[in-house]
């Protein structure tokens, strides 16, 4: 038989003693891929957003840098925002993002590249026709954030 954690000696006590702790199995250490920022084109300013949230329904939150193609950072921003899924979390990161830079001097004379971590957030932002319901209020309202930025962009941050 083999056992999904198999260096991880727990009894039925322990399990009941710390139900509300949970249990993180000892990982291995492996090499961790690092990302290097990759600077925008010029006159353009670059937004990595990101949405978290630990579980299915968990505490979130979201945060974003934006910063110039010298990698200087002009505004960010990091926030809860209660119990939510990552999708959403996701959503409500690029919308505070399209808001901050809409707001902001530097919609007039800079693009924006937005970079996401979630590919269906991309695509939703690209084609908001494709958005399931639950979500379509807040692309929506995304999307109308954008309306006011002269020029921008999405891609996705892949791993």
């Amino acid at each position: 038989m083999n056992a999904k954690w198999p260096n991880l000696n727990l009894s039925i006590m322990d399990l009941a003693r710390f139900l509300n702790e949970g249990i993180n199995p000892i990982q291995d250490k492996k090499a961790k891929k690092v990302e290097v920022w990759k600077k925008p084109q010029n006159g353009y300013l670059k937004f990595n957003t990101y949405g978290s949230s630990r579980g299915c329904l968990g505490e979130s939150g979201i945060g974003g840098i934006l910063r110039n193609e010298r990698g200087t950072t002009l505004a960010l921003f990091s926030k809860l925002i209660g119990i939510l899924d990552s999708t959403r979390a996701e959503l409500l990161a690029m919308r505070e993002a399209a808001l901050v830079f809409a707001t902001s001097r530097w919609n007039a004379s800079h693009s924006l590249l937005f970079k996401c971590d979630l590919s269906n957030v991309v695509k939703w932002i690209k084609i908001p026709m494709d958005v399931p319901w639950r979500v379509r209020s807040l692309v929506i309202q995304i999307t109308n954030l954008l309306d006011r930025i002269g020029r921008w962009e999405i891609k996705h941050n892949i791993n």
